[in-house]
């Protein structure tokens, strides 16, 4: 995790390596078939995050775009001086880079150590919560209420940083999430786009998931 104040600027630099684990691609569809039709898919990343949906019935997933330019957003928050809400993304970076606020400080890179630090659990939710005032605010068809939420987790992930998502996410408003090794959905993701089909899923599909952030 990277916290930088004005007096102290030092950026710390977490990577993270993967390793492999299975998620049945069955147990996830059926689960949905008990609950909601409509899924979101959060991929909440060390530098990034992204957020994705898709109906069971139409099977491809759409981008949701926060800036319109479907890239994601910056995993930072910005806290202001005076205490009021804190600023997520890219306005994050811009506001810490204005240097208005010689108090104010933003932390980047807290992902990996949501289980271990509570400023960066805190931070973790701050950016969750924020994220889904900000699609709510602009319409974008996020309402946990009404969909199965999935968060991708990297596959090393300890039971520790999986509870804590979980917690993290529920106190964020996200609800009861499930969570997804990231390399089994990018299997499913190319699987149900039919960018694999099911003769080579016969006979077995290798996935490299090329991390770092």
């Amino acid at each position: 995790m990277s916290t930088i104040t004005k007096n102290d600027k030092r950026t710390h630099v977490i990577s993270t390596t993967r390793h492999n684990s299975q998620l049945g691609d069955t147990q996830m569809k059926t689960e949905n078939r008990r609950e909601n039709k409509e899924v979101v898919a959060v991929d909440f990343g060390t530098t990034n995050s992204f957020v994705s949906r898709s109906h069971l019935e139409r099977t491809a997933a759409e981008s949701v775009s926060f800036d319109g330019n479907g890239d994601g957003i910056t995993t930072a928050v910005y806290y202001p001086e005076d205490r009021s809400k804190p600023i997520i993304g890219s306005h994050a970076v811009q506001a810490w880079e204005g240097g208005f606020d010689s108090k104010a400080l933003v932390r980047m890179g807290f992902k990996p150590e949501i289980a271990k630090k509570k400023e960066a659990y805190r931070a973790g939710v701050d950016f969750l919560r924020a994220i889904l005032d900000k699609a709510q605010n602009r319409l974008l068809g996020i309402e946990p209420g009404n969909q199965s939420i999935y968060m991708g987790v990297p596959s090393e992930a300890e039971d520790e940083y999986r509870s804590a998502l979980k917690k993290m996410a529920l106190e964020a408003g996200w609800g009861e999430i499930r969570l997804i090794d990231e390399p089994v959905g990018a299997l499913l993701y190319h699987y149900s786009n039919h960018e694999i089909s099911p003769l080579e899923a016969n006979k077995g599909i290798l996935v490299v998931d090329f991390g770092g952030g």
